[in-house]
């Protein structure tokens, strides 16, 4: 429900859009105008509020304290508005990444004539476009390439930008 809410809320629907584009765009052999950036800015506008958030809760408490404690607090409440904005900035890149994954596993469902299994029945004309002439074979890989994006993103604090670009060039060697 939480992931349902974040991508129907807010910035949600362009998230949405920014996932399903990546994936588009590498089943196309698009990647020119680079769709990961889409994704890349919701990430970072994410990022930005939840580290300016704690920062507004750090300024808050930072009154109360005596002086002789301020300077610790300010250092810990810029660490911890940092670790919150790259918290914020990794949940977003795995939503829109899960969603990328998504849209490859419903097309290869629907490339394997198994539609019923499809989840994103609303894009049910979309999903055919994009799985003519398609073998399901490519689709997996492909799907395995955005769950280890995902999971480089998540434990290996990988650059953002550049995990997307290399995630994007892969897509596009396996599915061109």
């Amino acid at each position: 429900a939480e992931r349902a809410r974040a991508l129907a809320l807010g910035d949600g629907p362009a998230l949405r859009a920014g996932g399903e584009g990546l994936a588009r765009a590498a089943l196309r052999d698009d990647l020119a105008a680079r769709p990961w950036l889409r994704v890349l800015s919701v990430a970072r506008r994410r990022g930005d509020a939840a580290q300016e958030q704690v920062e507004r809760e750090t300024a808050a408490a930072l009154e109360l304290l005596p002086k002789r404690d301020r300077r610790r607090a300010e250092r810990e409440g810029s660490e911890a508005g940092r670790r919150a904005g790259r918290r914020a900035r990794t949940a977003t890149l795995d939503l829109a990444l899960s969603v990328c994954g998504l849209w490859l596993r419903d097309v290869g469902c629907v490339a394997d004539g198994a539609e019923d299994l499809v989840h994103a029945t609303d894009r049910l004309g979309a999903l055919r476009e994009d799985a003519a002439g398609r073998g399901v074979h490519p689709l997996r890989e492909a799907i395995a390439v955005v769950d280890e994006t995902r999971a480089a993103l998540t434990m290996l604090n990988a650059t953002e930008e550049l995990a997307l670009e290399a995630l994007a060039s892969r897509l596009g060697r396996l599915l061109a």
